[in-house]
Parts: structure tokens; sequence; C-alpha cells
């Protein structure tokens, strides 16, 4: 299987529409499957939507044409970003664990986001986390890749900016619970990158070595606060920079991004 380095090294990216290997603000979450299966994923806006659809690669609701996403082994896919303002759930299956790439009932692994461009500067940005949640089923909380290592890593802008103090590298290890995503609906585990920051490399299955040696960079400081799905640092509240106020009318698509989708 290709090490970590061969991934950075090769620099491939499947495209998807005008999706290029130029592609580099935060347009791009680029899944690099190391695993021996595939993955297969969809995503959905039903969290701001109730009648909205897990739709696949070519736009259509699973069930009526759509197809999902797919990443062989080996591969990197750069899956494009919806800039809607909408909170989006990817929803991430094993292809070793399904009978079929269209299963909806299989387990999950959610990558949940908003690119949130409206309302005041300190209520924009790209939000994002991971969630067990759905990953023993629906309604139920555990992880699908559980027994795998999964590393997301952030580049660019805000990586390394005080301001984004939750915009870090993330590590999950395998064979443990993971207590940097979401287990519940109220965890505080959601971070906050800017709009303009890099590529974010979703790291699927890696080997013990390679992830021994990914870099963390990952500040733990958020906790809960008063209203459903208000998941953000304590210290920025304090400092006037987001408010449970903000989530609710500053950018629509963050608190049902934080919320996460049914």
């Amino acid at each position: 299987m290709p090490s970590f380095s061969n991934f950075l090294a090769a620099g491939f990216v499947a495209t998807l529409g005008l999706l290029t290997q130029s592609t580099f603000a935060a347009d791009v979450v680029q899944v690099h499957n190391h695993c021996s299966f595939p993955l297969y994923w969809w995503h959905s806006t039903a969290a701001d939507d109730p009648n909205a659809c897990d739709k696949g690669v070519n736009g259509q609701c699973i069930g009526k044409g759509g197809e999902p996403f797919e990443a062989q082994p080996g591969s990197t896919y750069g899956y494009g970003i919806l800039k809607n303002d909408k909170g989006v759930s990817v929803k991430i299956r094993r292809g070793d664990k399904v009978p079929d790439k269209y299963q909806l009932q299989a387990p999950v692994f959610q990558f949940e986001y908003c690119h949130c461009i409206q309302g005041e500067a300190h209520s924009q940005g790209f939000w994002w986390d991971l969630s067990d949640i759905d990953g023993g089923g629906p309604g139920l909380y555990d992880s699908p890749f559980n027994d795998q290592n999964v590393y997301v890593q952030v580049t660019g802008a805000g990586s390394s900016d005080p301001a984004y103090n939750t915009c870090r590298n993330l590590k999950c290890k395998k064979n443990a619970v993971c207590q940097a995503v979401y287990q519940e609906d109220d965890d505080p585990d959601a971070r906050r990158c800017p709009i303009n920051t890099g590529v974010v490399h979703l790291h699927m299955c890696m080997s013990d070595g390679d992830f021994a040696a990914a870099p963390l960079e990952f500040q733990r400081n958020a906790v809960k606060v008063s209203g459903r799905g208000a998941r953000f640092s304590r210290r920025q509240e304090k400092a006037g920079m987001v408010t449970v106020g903000d989530l609710r009318k500053g950018c629509p698509g963050i608190e049902a991004a934080l919320k996460g989708s049914p």
C-alpha cells in the first residue's frame, strides 16, 4: 500500500468538474485512501433542509440515479467543497462492510463542514469536524473505522495562526475511542479555519508508522457553551469573536453544520 509520503509526493487528485491539481484554496478535501478496500461517500445538506437527499458525484439523489463518490485503495480523490453557507455532512462508508455501494443503512464516518461567508467576520470561515454519530448505524454512536488510523491535516492560512486556535491537525488512533471527534450531539469538537486556508487532507487507514510520524498541532481548548449546536472556543467567545447569536444569525449554515446531518 502506498505510504503517506508517497501520497504527498505524488500530488495525484482524481478531479471533479473543474477541480485540478492547481486548486489550493479551501475548495478541496483530499481523501487519501490507504485502506485495502474502497471508500464510498455521499454528501447531504439535510441539517439545513429536511427535504434534501444524500447526493452523489453526479449531483443526483441516491435511489434516483445517484452514483456515490468513490476512492479505490491506494488512490486520492479531490472532493469539491460546497460553498453554499449550509451545513454539509460527508458520509463515508467502508467498501468491505456494505453489500453494495448504494447501501444507506450501513454505518458511516462523517466529515461535517460549513463554508461560511455570511455574517460578521468572526462568524465566517471554514468550520469542520469529524463525527462518530451514526457510526454504529442510524442513531448509534460508534466508528466503522475504529480498527484504522485516521488523520486530518490542515494546510495554508490558519494552520498556524493564533487567531484560529482550533485550525489544527487531528489524529484518531486505531482501537481507541477518539476524543477529538463527536461522540455526542453536544461535544465541543468543531474547528474553524479561515476561508482561504489550504487543502484539507483526510487520510483513512494510515499505517502505524506513518501515523506515528504525522505531525499533531491540534490544540483542544473548545468547551460546551449554552445553545444546542454551539460548539466553539470559550476563549473566542470571551474575546467577543464568537457568540451563540452569531451562530444563529451570522451564517445560517454554521449551527446546522455543527449539529451534524441525519
